[in-house]
């Protein structure tokens, strides 16, 4: 007991990581978002940082969301290294009909977002502006949206994941290079999307849907996968697969609302699993 209670004051005092027992994996714990990603960034010097995050859903619309936290703790860090950033989102101009249309109100249905989701992305946008940080979004043609249906009018998810992956993977590869040749540009590209594309180590089944191994060779190793998880939103995943992972049976028992935990399951992947909201623990299913 006085053991447990000398670290905590150490970690109060001094606002140093309380180092975890975390089975297999390194886990440590930290007062804010911004002290956890500053030690990924003594670690290592990536110069692609592709963020991922489990998406907000309605029924959990009343906790602040991950995009949120991210804008104000992360993003301005990372000001002063990072040339531009990758948005894993797109505005529909209207331009492609009724293809446009079908695809659009698919993409709503299927990941449920609130509507305040939208106005965060535009947010985005400009909080990277503000900050230098040049903003990209994807744009997509009419024979994309025409191939995201399948013939009975309903969304193609492998289609929407392949070509959402090979357009930020692309995106990502030509202002890595430009970066490269211009040694006047700040040296960083980052995204932010959903925490699937950027893994490292994809589940079977799912390797076409990451970005990872592409830009890890382009990069030549100089690529990290940060995945952002605010506990509430994995817990409504309802994910059976994903609650056996050694991360997330961490995560479920570490959570709080007064510290941020660091996970490195693996070189080249970190997860930050943000503050909870007071609440009881939830079961594992």
């Amino acid at each position: 007991m006085m053991k447990k209670l000398r670290f905590m004051l150490i970690f109060a005092l001094f606002g140093l990581f309380l180092i975890l027992n975390c089975s297999s994996m390194s886990c440590k714990r930290f007062k804010s978002e911004e002290a956890a990603f500053l030690h990924i960034l003594k670690q290592s010097n990536p110069e692609i940082i592709a963020f991922g995050e489990y998406h907000q859903q309605e029924e959990t619309s009343h906790i602040s969301s991950t995009l949120s936290r991210f804008m104000k703790s992360i993003l301005p860090i990372l000001s002063s290294t990072t040339s531009d950033i990758i948005i894993e989102t797109w505005i529909p101009d209207g331009n492609c009909g009724k293809a446009e249309e079908q695809a659009s109100a698919g993409i709503e249905e299927t990941i449920s977002r609130p509507e305040t989701t939208q106005d965060e992305l535009v947010d985005l946008i400009i909080k990277s502006d503000s900050l230098k940080i040049k903003p990209h979004i994807l744009k997509l043609s009419c024979e994309e949206y025409d191939n995201m249906l399948l013939e009975d009018g309903d969304l193609d998810y492998d289609t929407l994941m392949n070509l959402v992956t090979r357009k930020i993977s692309e995106k990502a590869c030509s202002l890595f290079n430009l970066n490269v040749v211009d040694i006047e540009r700040k040296q960083r590209v980052i995204i932010y999307g959903g925490a699937m594309h950027n893994d490292v180590k994809p589940d079977s089944g799912y390797e076409d849907f990451s970005f990872a191994d592409k830009l890890q060779k382009s990069t030549k190793g100089s690529y990290l996968e940060i995945d952002l998880i605010v506990p509430e939103f994995a817990e409504a995943a309802s994910d059976s697969l994903m609650q056996t992972e050694e991360w997330y049976k961490i995560m479920h028992k570490n959570a709080n609302p007064n510290s941020v935990l660091l996970i490195n399951p693996r070189p080249y992947q970190y997860i930050i699993v943000l503050k909870s909201t007071s609440r009881e623990p939830q079961p594992v299913r």
